[in-house]
């Protein structure tokens, strides 16, 4: 919901299921934070999520939600997604697992979005400063993805947090690694080949900048060539759950399944990839287009 509710049009567009999400959100929060779904225990990034939508529709976000929220900040400043090792190793219910070290250690892709979140919500607040000290410290080293199959999207986060801060001299760093693993066909890729979200994501980076207008319509016309009659677009299971114990994700290939670990998520309904270029072809037609799509 973050992605149409920060976009001027879509949110005019979604206007009725914009109020339906708020509301679902609103009725499902677990002490105050939320999870991935409705039946599993709180997360940052899942109330990353939440709190951005909230920021991005005037919705007040309470107190105890920032300060539970807070707990999840590392002493380098970044976020882990889990912070709790006792009660999290009691939801996954499997004797077989006795540590949950990964999962509960500094996420680079959750910190980037936590990043974005702070920059909207308070800058002035000491917990913004801890971070933008992590990632100003560790910017060519620590953006590598935890959950995601591509550093594309940790360098996503990055870069809207970078542009609405004014930092050029980092977003130019993120131009530049983004700008280089572009694809001859427009594409951009993850470790399993051309993905639909990362491309997605990827254009949203460049239209941050109108310097790469070229690579810009290359990625354009990838996308509409590959778009789906029902306007949607494929796949892309770029979502992965590494096992609960690596504080790094294993380089072996993983499989897509609905469970377990050391694999990639299945994608359902085309809702990440869909919404995601959605979002940056209409960032595009509002930018470059006389006649903006209606």
């Amino acid at each position: 919901m973050s992605k149409i509710s920060e976009n001027k049009q879509l949110k005019v567009d979604f206007q009725k299921e914009i109020k339906l999400a708020l509301a679902f959100l609103q009725n499902n929060s677990k002490d105050n934070l939320w999870g991935y779904n409705d039946t599993w225990i709180a997360d940052a990034d899942s109330t990353n999520f939440v709190m951005l939508s909230y920021i991005l529709n005037n919705v007040e976000i309470n107190k105890n939600t920032f300060d539970d929220w807070l707990k999840f900040q590392k002493d380098n400043g970044g976020f882990s997604t889990y912070v709790d090792a006792k009660n999290l190793l009691l939801a996954l219910d499997d004797t077989n697992i006795k540590n949950a070290d990964g999962w509960t250690n500094s996420h680079n892709c959750v910190s980037a979005v936590s990043f974005y979140v702070l920059a909207k919500y308070n800058q002035a607040d000491q917990s913004f400063i801890k971070l933008r000290g992590f990632f100003n410290d560790n910017l060519e080293s620590e953006t590598r993805a935890y959950w995601w199959t591509s550093n594309i999207y940790t360098y996503y986060y990055l870069a809207k947090t970078y542009y609405l801060l004014n930092d050029e001299k980092k977003l130019s760093f993120i131009f530049s690694k983004i700008k280089s693993t572009q694809n001859s066909n427009g594409s951009f890729s993850d470790f399993y080949g051309e993905n639909m979200f990362y491309t997605g994501l990827a254009l949203e980076i460049l239209l941050l900048s109108s310097n790469f207008k070229t690579e810009v319509d290359k990625t354009v016309g990838f996308l509409v060539q590959n778009q789906y009659k029902d306007g949607s677009w494929a796949n892309s299971h770029a979502l992965q759950v590494p096992n609960a114990a690596d504080i790094v994700p294993s380089k072996n290939a993983f499989p897509i399944a609905t469970f377990g670990m050391d694999v990639r998520a299945k994608e359902f309904n085309r809702l990440f990839s869909t919404s995601t270029i959605l979002n940056s072809i209409s960032i595009y037609d509002q930018k470059y287009s006389s006649h903006p799509l209606n």
